[in-house]
Formats: structure tokens, C-alpha cells, sequence
């Protein structure tokens, strides 16, 4: 018994990119370890404290994308299974 389970709509060899708000989610990132980096080295405490909360903000933002997408893309009970049809041979 063969079981396999996709999360996406796309062909296995196809290549997915990035979407505009991960792209802003990891700019958050990056940016929120820079302003750590800086307050650190400059001991200022309020660049520094920024910079945590940025970088979490980012991180959390990419999780909550991450959850999103996958809740969308799961079929309702409404939907006709095409997929699982399809795979069946009688």
C-alpha cells in the first residue's frame, strides 16, 4: 500500500518561488539581526531591543504565512476528490 501526501498544486520537478510577503518576512529578518548587531556594538539598548522585536516579528510572520497557505490549499469536504480519483485504477 503506497501512500503519498502533497501540499502543493504544482508538478513534483516544478520549482516554487517566493512569494511578495515571504520576501518582506525575511527583509524583517535580516534587517531585525543588523539592528541587534548594531545596538550590541554601539551599546545602545534601544536599537538593539528593536532589533529582537523585528526579527521576531518576522520570524512569526513567516510561521503564520507557512500555517495559512497550508489551511487554503487543504480540499473542503464540498470539493470532489479529482486527485483521488484520478490515481485509482479499476
Amino acid at each position: 500500500m503506497e501512500m503519498s501526501v502533497s501540499f502543493s498544486n504544482h508538478s513534483a520537478g516544478a520549482k516554487e518561488s517566493l512569494s511578495r510577503e515571504d520576501w518582506i518576512c525575511i527583509a524583517l529578518i535580516i534587517l531585525g539581526i543588523f539592528l541587534f548587531l548594531y545596538g550590541a556594538n554601539y551599546y545602545n539598548n534601544a536599537v538593539g531591543w528593536a532589533g529582537v522585536l523585528i526579527f521576531a516579528f518576522g520570524f512569526f510572520g513567516l510561521i503564520v504565512l507557512a500555517v495559512y497557505n497550508v489551511l487554503k490549499r487543504r480540499p473542503t469536504e464540498t470539493e470532489p476528490q479529482q486527485e483521488a480519483e484520478g490515481t485509482q485504477n479499476s
